[in-house]
């Protein structure tokens, strides 16, 4: 345990998706002591990253060198505090980089990038985290900021039981796996949705606590991203909640409360 405390500058936020992490990446990165994490290497968005920092597009650990290091740069507050978001799917593109995909091991392919300490964020409403996906790889909007004018919903229909199925059982193998972690080796942090998107300043502060700085607040006025309602939406997730009360429950798909997407 001794490691990760000398290397707990270097973190990242690891999710599913469509949990918060936008807000929660958003908001350290506002505090300009806290890393800026972004999703790095996230695969269609190498291209554009390597053109940004002027390297070449890493395909294989062999061409990757340059790019790692320009992500160390660019990720990093100037004391020194690294943050990084990975979703998922991206944890196979960093082991193809730093040469370890084969082991399909988050906490491998995390400490191939230096990194001894992760804040999972968990969404508990799976039936609304599926709804949210859905939304955002229909109508293109992963954020919302305000003043921006809204991407309305009302084209795009609504997703079918098969795809709601299909989206719930992806974000209980996305929970599976990242329960995985192995905990001796890398400082794990569990943060709920529900909770901490209630709480963004708590949050942050906590964060930072376990990261060792002081002093580090969101400043007044700092742009971050709003939720996304929909209501037509959200009528949809109480439907489909009503009608499949009876289905077996999987753990924590069916909570109360209606959150937003």
């Amino acid at each position: 345990m001794g490691w990760i405390k000398r290397n707990r500058s270097r973190y990242v936020i690891g999710s599913e998706g469509r949990a918060g992490t936008g807000l929660l990446a958003h908001a350290l990165w506002s505090t300009g002591v806290l890393g800026r994490p972004e999703e790095y290497f996230n695969q269609p968005d190498l291209e554009t990253y390597a053109a940004q920092w002027h390297v070449d597009v890493p395909r294989t650990e062999s061409d990757s060198a340059g790019y790692i290091g320009a992500y160390n740069k660019a990720s990093s507050t100037s004391n020194g505090v690294s943050g990084l978001k990975v979703m998922t799917g991206s944890l196979s593109t960093i082991g193809q980089l730093t040469g370890c995909e084969a082991a399909a091991d988050p906490t491998e392919i995390l400490l191939s990038l230096g990194i001894s300490i992760i804040f999972l964020i968990l969404r508990k409403d799976k039936v609304a985290t599926a709804v949210s996906k859905w939304r955002a790889q229909q109508t293109g909007e992963f954020k919302r900021f305000q003043g921006r004018g809204a991407v309305s919903s009302a084209e795009i229909g609504l997703p079918s039981d098969e795809t709601m199925q299909v989206l719930i059982d992806e974000s209980h193998r996305a929970d599976s796996y990242w329960s995985s972690l192995d905990s001796e080796r890398i400082s794990v942090h569990e943060f709920v949705y529900e909770d901490f998107s209630q709480d963004i300043e708590g949050t942050v502060a906590h964060i930072a606590d376990q990261l060792g700085i002081r002093r580090a607040q969101i400043p007044s006025g700092a742009r971050l991203p709003v939720r996304i309602r929909d209501e037509r939406l959200e009528e949809f997730i109480a439907d489909y909640k009503q009608r499949h009360s009876n289905d077996p429950p999987s753990p924590s798909s069916f909570p109360p409360a209606t959150d937003p997407l």
